[in-house]
């Protein structure tokens, strides 16, 4: 901002938890449209997940979740953010928008930011989310599978508890080095 002697880029939004501001949206509403466009986008998210969206309680130990959509899985009833599977869409966001309420912890609310929910207090200190130790590329043999504790990390239980915590799977989805088969040669009858 203007006069800021801190160094850094800075950014500002304004907040506006009234539905008479002009594009407001309540969380829910929101995440129930934004699964109805995520089931649209692939194959494989039309048979997983329902057009039921909802905005996950704050977990201090994963700060991004409260600020990711969850949809409903279509066989046991458990929440899914289909992070993995739209990660290369431009035009599609598995994230709730900069400004969204939430949490409160009694006295300080919480909003989202960068994809994670943070306070709104001066000086708050951001927890940092982690990179997840997966290889989101395509196979050599063309197609592309999301490892089950990966799926399992982006899923919630009934009560909103992930599923797996742990970003950095075994099955990491990584090919072979010798998996990869290069022909530079062409066979001439």
């Amino acid at each position: 901002s203007v006069g800021s002697t801190c160094p850094g880029n800075s950014r500002e939004v304004q907040l506006c938890d009234n539905p008479k501001c002009q594009g407001y949206e309540v969380a829910t509403n929101y995440a129930e449209r934004m699964c109805k466009v995520f089931r649209k986008a692939s194959k494989r998210l039309g048979l997983l997940i329902k057009e039921i969206g909802k905005q996950p309680k704050y977990n201090k130990d994963r700060v991004d979740l409260a600020c990711t959509i969850h949809c409903r899985m279509t066989k046991n009833g458990a929440w899914y953010a289909p992070v993995l599977e739209l990660n290369d869409r431009p035009d599609i966001s598995v994230h709730f928008p900069d400004g969204t309420w939430c949490h409160n912890d009694g006295d300080t609310d919480y909003f989202c930011r960068k994809n994670k929910c943070e306070s709104s207090s001066r000086g708050a200190r951001a927890e940092k989310v982690p990179d997840l130790g997966i290889s989101n590329n395509a196979l050599p043999s063309g197609g592309f599978a999301i490892p089950k504790e990966m799926e399992k990390y982006f899923t919630l239980n009934e009560d909103e508890v992930p599923l797996n915590d742990n970003p950095h799977p075994e099955e990491n989805n990584e090919a072979k080095e010798d998996a990869w088969g290069v022909i530079d040669y062409i066979n001439l009858p």
